[in-house]
């Protein structure tokens, strides 16, 4: 199979990470004008960035509603890290065990304390069955990492054309790829080619497709502390010297609208509004303004509008969306022999984007 494939059409809705909200994708969804076979009048067809499951209530229904959009011919579907996550074996002697990380305890029919810090934060999160596991793995071992036309490019986290070119030339589905791509990693590692973090994240294609690109931190930039560990090593702005003349969409990474209010009408505190040592994280978008276009010539769009964090939102009875979370769909429009580009949101909210 071809891990990079052809997007089949540009008249395209394109939809951020999804993370198991079931009710935010019907909603847009309908928003969308799409019924549930993923039929639209105008003939439009949706694209899935990835990361559809983990965190959110019920991964299964936007699993199989995904599937069965994929199935009608009315969608194309990428794989995210969080896709990637259920494939790669927790032990390779075991294959069918992948392993646990949070928000993904429902895969293996387990709750979860969404909250680490917490004894009285288990979420109400739809389990898989070992059926359930055996479709999710077999569909999502037929996905590619990205999707590209002549206009139009898809990828989950970051589009780089020469981890793509290896890419075209593999055979090999995204779970055989990626594991011989970390073979070949750890024996230059330990031959002492390679060192540090940056090279398992930026030397494995599959990983950097749907991972992101990393970079050491610049000089003055503190060490910070996330996901249980000191960091020396930050996201890479990777969009800013991106200048080929397709159009890049990808999710991943975690922007944010205006926050709202609490269920009493309060401002939520500014510590509020993020879980955890999410808010150590560098900050790599300007959200003074959550819909401007990035990329050295503003031809590149992250359209994850943090739904991941709505367990959050739960937690803390906060009304859904008033920490800044929402789900949205990219859509090209073609107007008069001009492309014009929207983003619709699961709330009906519509803004068409410009360049600056």
């Amino acid at each position: 199979m071809s891990l990079i494939q052809p997007l089949l059409s540009s008249n395209i809705d394109v939809i951020g990470d999804v993370h198991g909200e079931i009710g935010a994708l019907c909603s847009l969804l309908e928003q969308l004008g799409y019924d549930g076979n993923g039929n639209h009048p105008e003939n439009r067809k949706i694209i899935f960035v990835g990361d559809l499951v983990d965190r959110g209530p019920d991964s299964l229904a936007v699993f199989y509603l995904v599937k069965n959009l994929v199935e009608q011919g009315n969608a194309q579907t990428i794989l995210g890290n969080h896709e990637l996550n259920l494939l790669i074996p927790a032990d390779r002697s075991i294959p069918l065990v992948p392993k646990k990380k949070h928000g993904n305890h429902w895969f293996h029919e387990l709750p979860e304390d969404m909250i680490r810090t917490s004894t009285s934060s288990t979420q109400f999160q739809r389990l898989a069955t070992a059926k359930d596991r055996d479709s999710i793995r077999s569909f999502l071992s037929t996905l590619p990492v990205a999707l590209e036309n002549d206009d139009i490019r898809i990828v989950h986290a970051c589009w780089d054309s020469s981890a793509v070119s290896q890419l075209k030339e593999c055979q090999s589905a995204a779970l055989e790829a990626f594991q011989q791509y970390e073979d070949v990693i750890n024996k230059k590692t330990f031959s002492s080619e390679l060192e540090g973090t940056l090279a398992t994240q930026n030397q494995n294609p599959i990983k950097l497709l749907t991972s992101g690109k990393e970079e050491l931190l610049a000089e003055g930039e503190n060490e910070y502390f996330t996901g249980g560990k000191w960091r020396q090593t930050k996201r890479s702005q990777w969009w800013k010297d991106y200048n080929e003349k397709q159009f890049v969409v990808f999710g991943h990474y975690w922007r944010t609208l205006s926050p709202r209010e609490d269920l009493h009408g309060h401002p939520i505190p500014e510590d509020m509004l993020q879980h955890g040592d999410k808010k150590n994280l560098p900050p790599l978008f300007d959200e003074k303004d959550p819909y401007l276009l990035l990329g050295a010539i503003q031809n590149c769009m992250c359209i994850d509008y943090s739904i991941g964090r709505r367990f959050w939102e739960r937690y803390n009875r906060f009304p859904l969306g008033s920490t800044g979370t929402s789900l949205a769909a990219l859509r090209f429009h073609q107007k008069n022999d001009k492309q014009e580009l929207s983003l619709l949101f699961e709330n009906g909210l519509e803004k068409y984007l410009t360049k600056k």
